[in-house]
């Protein structure tokens, strides 16, 4: 299945406690979820751009421009600025609520 690059765009958040036991679910950032000691954040701009957030070593959130981009593949890679690539995973499915990763393929 082919997922369009633009179903990305946006700001996201890891929601956890949505997990399956082979599916990572990010969520809009506005959306209403318990509290939690920290939670990867991703904000995916229409030109590559982004930034990757999460808990840093004392827990407090931390954020890092990255640059992004959607291979042919359905992989979602995450780029430092340098062009160094910190992770990627495929894309299972992304809707305008939910963006879904396989955990299986977070690297």
């Amino acid at each position: 299945m082919a997922i369009e690059s633009k179903a990305l765009h946006g700001r996201w958040v890891h929601a956890h406690e949505r997990d399956s036991g082979d599916e990572m679910v990010f969520v809009p950032v506005d959306t209403d979820l318990p509290p939690s000691r920290g939670r990867r954040e991703l904000d995916l701009g229409e030109g590559g751009e982004a930034t990757e957030g999460g808990p840093g070593p004392t827990d407090r959130p931390e954020a890092r421009a990255a640059r992004w981009e959607l291979t042919d593949d359905d992989e979602l890679v995450i780029r430092s600025p340098e062009g160094e690539e910190a992770w990627r995973a495929r894309v299972v499915s992304a809707e305008g609520d939910r963006l879904v990763l396989a955990k299986s393929s977070v690297r």
